[in-house]
């Protein structure tokens, strides 16, 4: 399931490719209509879906705990660009960095090990940096 370089390398393309997204998404917010936007959104996410087991995609998809966040990051975009559709653009834009650069700065966060703590929620594993950087 991990790259040959480790849970780690494959974690950071994760979220790179993450980061990277959001930011596309963000510029094209800037430069192209709201019905285009969302074809364009669409697409990422049809694109998200199809190659989610697909073995050439593994990296980008999988890690070494159970996640599906490939698949929901587009579905939680796609959501509220819908829901704010009749906003002001800004609204949508302001979300959008919030899931793109809150959710990366928490994951890279959460790595940090001296004095971390760490808890469950649900089925999954978070961390004390983890939360604080997805907060600030």
């Amino acid at each position: 399931m991990n790259s040959t370089k480790g849970s780690g390398t494959t974690s950071t393309l994760r979220k790179v490719v993450h980061l990277t997204a959001g930011l596309i998404i963000f510029l094209l917010s800037l430069w192209v209509s709201r019905p285009l936007l969302l074809v364009f959104m669409t697409l990422g996410g049809v694109f998200a879906f199809a190659t989610f087991n697909l073995k050439a995609f593994r990296t980008l998809h999988h890690t070494p705990r159970q996640s599906r966040g490939t698949l929901f990051y587009p579905i939680g975009v796609v959501a509220a660009f819908l829901l704010l559709y009749n906003k002001p653009i800004l609204y949508f834009q302001t979300s959008l960095m919030i899931l793109t650069i809150s959710d990366t700065v928490a994951s890279w966060a959460g790595k940090i090990k001296p004095g971390n703590i760490r808890f469950n929620t649900y089925r999954d594993e978070k961390s004390l940096f983890g939360a604080v950087g997805f907060a600030l």
